[in-house]
């Protein structure tokens, strides 16, 4: 049997909660079919994907390159949006463990949490604007 998806209402959720400078972060980054199809334009501009792997094709899979690669993603953001799915997964469910332990790392707390369907969107908040520096190249 074919089992639904809650994906219009989890955009739903977002678009009525979203604001501008938010992140929305997919996990895993290969659903961004769905933000697309059911988000506003503005709220659609603010998903970010976590890549799988790098230039290379080699899996980006440890706890320290997925720190980097949502560091890069959220930027300053105060507010971050995570619509996971395909959490039966292994590898997906352990990249949402990781995600929200960073978030929690950087002092982000959960204040919504919502499992629908095979869908969930959770809101993650800061109180303060996040320290964030892009080195230009060259040394840090």
């Amino acid at each position: 049997s074919i089992v639904k998806w809650d994906n219009r209402q989890a955009m739903a959720l977002v678009a009525a909660g979203y604001q501008p400078g938010d992140t929305i972060l997919l996990l895993p980054n290969f659903v961004s079919s769905i933000p697309e199809y059911y988000l506003p334009p503005a709220a659609y501009a603010a998903v970010r994907t976590v890549p799988s792997y790098d230039a290379k094709g080699r899996p980006r899979n440890s706890p320290t390159q997925l720190a980097e690669d949502i560091d890069r993603q959220v930027g300053p953001s105060r507010r971050v949006w995570v619509i996971a799915t395909w959490q039966e997964v292994p590898r997906i469910a352990l990249d949402r463990t990781l995600t929200t332990g960073w978030l929690a790392g950087q002092g982000f707390a959960r204040t919504q949490d919502r499992q629908l369907r095979r869908i969930r969107v959770t809101l993650y908040e800061i109180g303060k604007q996040r320290g964030f520096f892009i080195n230009p190249g060259g040394t840090p």
